[in-house]
């Protein structure tokens, strides 16, 4: 659904973000509604939602319970809106994101 939207990101920030995309499928055993959101790929459960934002070398990970963690990321970055962002070439920190896309979104 969101070919169009990163189609003209490098390589590795396509495939960064595609991970992500399949694992929020995964954690959320596709039941997460994706779309378009004032322009950034959404996943939502009923009113509940987050965003992954791609960008030239990072996606941004937008979702309430980011803030709940600062501590855990203390190896990525985090917007000044309370965003985490990854970076090409970072790990993503799979266990963590479980938790945040389960407390974001529902279990």
């Amino acid at each position: 659904m969101f070919e169009d939207k990163i189609a003209c990101l490098p390589q590795e920030t396509q495939q960064l973000f595609i991970n992500v995309q399949q694992f929020i499928r995964q954690v959320t055993n596709n039941l997460a509604q994706e779309r378009l959101w004032g322009g950034m790929p959404t996943f939502s459960m009923g009113d509940k939602w987050m965003r992954i934002i791609p960008l030239h070398d990072h996606i941004n990970i937008e979702a309430d319970a980011v803030c709940a963690h600062l501590h855990q990321l203390t190896s990525y970055s985090i917007t000044p809106k309370g965003m985490s962002q990854i970076f090409t070439g970072q790990p993503i920190p799979m266990d963590l994101l479980t938790v945040i896309i389960k407390q974001t979104l529902g279990e």
